[in-house]
């Protein structure tokens, strides 16, 4: 747990320092996250350094994502090959018997 709160702050810090391009990343930060890896090889999940704005569009694009999905049963496509489609086939069918086999039934 402690490990966990060393890392994260150290990102913290970085961030701080950060300029509008990448953060740099100095000798030290690099031999802090080997020597990370070392003691704790899970501490790979928190290698990753990331802007606040990077969260938020990643946050935008999944609830877009999830939206979509949950739309798609509801467009007039499916809706138009799920309904109509087969109500024409049916009448063509019923239109079909009426016109074949019932003259010959009579």
């Amino acid at each position: 747990m402690e490990l966990e709160v060393l890392a994260l702050r150290h990102q913290l810090a970085v961030l701080h320092r950060q300029r509008p391009s990448r953060p740099p990343l100095r000798p030290g930060d690099r031999l802090l996250w080997v020597w990370l890896y070392r003691v704790w090889p899970r501490c790979l999940k928190l290698m990753v350094l990331v802007k606040p704005a990077t969260m938020v569009q990643w946050h935008r694009q999944g609830f877009r994502r999830y939206w979509r999905w949950r739309s798609r049963a509801y467009n007039l496509g499916n809706l138009w090959r799920r309904l109509v489609l087969p109500a024409r086939k049916a009448r063509r069918s019923m239109e079909r018997f009426a016109k074949e086999v019932m003259p010959r039934l009579r």
